[in-house]
C-alpha cells in the first residue's frame, strides 16, 4: 500500500530523510513517532506527492509517485489520499460544509451529491448542526472534525494525519482516537505523525516507526 525504498530528501543544507525505507500494508495503522523536525511531516508530504524525493522510489496504492507530474499528482491525491493537517488548513470565512466539499470541486459530482456526502460525514462526526457555520466561529475540536470530514469526502484508501492532537485537550484527543479507530475498522490505511505519547500509547497502532533526524 505504501512503500518507501531508499528515499532521501534534501532541502539545500538540510536533509530530513536519508536513505529511508518503510513498507505499510493495506488496512494497517502506523504511527511515525519522533520529535519536531525529525522528518515525520516530510514522510507525509512525500506519501501524498506534495513534494518529490531527491532520490529513491515511493509507491502508494499501486502507483509510483516519486516522479509524477503535478497534474497527475493532484489527481492521485484526490483519488487516493486524505490529509488531516496539523493546523487544519481550513478557509476561515467559508462554512463547514463548503470547506468539506472543496476536494470535490474539480470533479463532475453534482452540488446536491456533494452536500449529501458531506452531510453523511458531518452526522458521523457529530457536527451536522454546524454545516452552515463559518469555521472561524467553531471550536478547535469542531474545526478538527471539519478537517477530518474534508479528508474523508472522497473516500480515499489512505489517511495521513500530521500531529492531529497538537491543538486538542485530553478529552478531544480521546474522541479523535475513537474516530481513527472507526476509520481503521472500515479498512482505511492510516499513517499518523505524532510526538504525543497519548496517541503512541493508545494501542491504536499496529506498528510504531521511530524517526530521528
Amino acid at each position: 500500500m505504501i512503500k518507501f525504498t531508499a528515499v532521501t530528501k534534501k532541502y539545500k543544507d538540510i536533509t530530513p530523510l536519508d536513505n529511508f525505507s518503510m513498507e505499510i500494508s493495506a488496512g494497517e495503522t502506523v504511527i511515525l513517532s519522533g520529535r519536531s523536525g525529525s522528518g515525520k511531516t516530510t514522510v507525509l508530504s512525500l506519501t501524498a506527492a506534495l513534494t518529490r524525493p531527491t532520490s529513491g522510489s515511493i509507491e502508494v496504492n499501486g502507483r509510483q509517485t516519486a516522479k509524477l507530474p503535478e497534474e497527475f499528482a493532484a489527481l492521485f491525491r484526490r483519488e487516493s489520499v486524505g490529509m488531516i493537517f496539523q493546523n487544519y488548513n481550513l478557509l476561515p470565512n467559508l462554512s463547514a460544509i463548503d470547506n468539506i466539499t472543496i476536494p470535490l470541486l474539480p470533479t463532475k459530482i453534482t452540488m446536491k451529491q456533494q452536500n449529501e456526502r458531506a452531510c453523511v460525514l458531518m452526522e458521523k462526526l457529530g457536527i451536522a448542526d454546524k454545516a452552515k457555520t463559518a469555521v472561524n466561529r467553531l471550536s478547535g475540536g469542531e474545526q478538527q472534525r471539519v478537517a477530518i470530514a474534508r479528508a474523508l469526502i472522497n473516500n480515499p484508501p489512505v489517511i495521513l494525519a500530521d500531529e492531529p492532537t497538537s491543538s486538542l485537550d485530553a478529552k478531544l484527543t480521546d474522541t479523535l482516537l475513537e474516530i481513527f479507530a472507526a476509520m481503521k475498522a472500515e479498512g482505511k490505511t492510516l499513517l499518523i505523525a505524532t510526538h504525543d505519547r497519548a496517541v503512541a500509547e493508545s494501542g491504536i497502532a499496529d506498528r510504531i516507526i521511530g524517526i530521528e533526524k
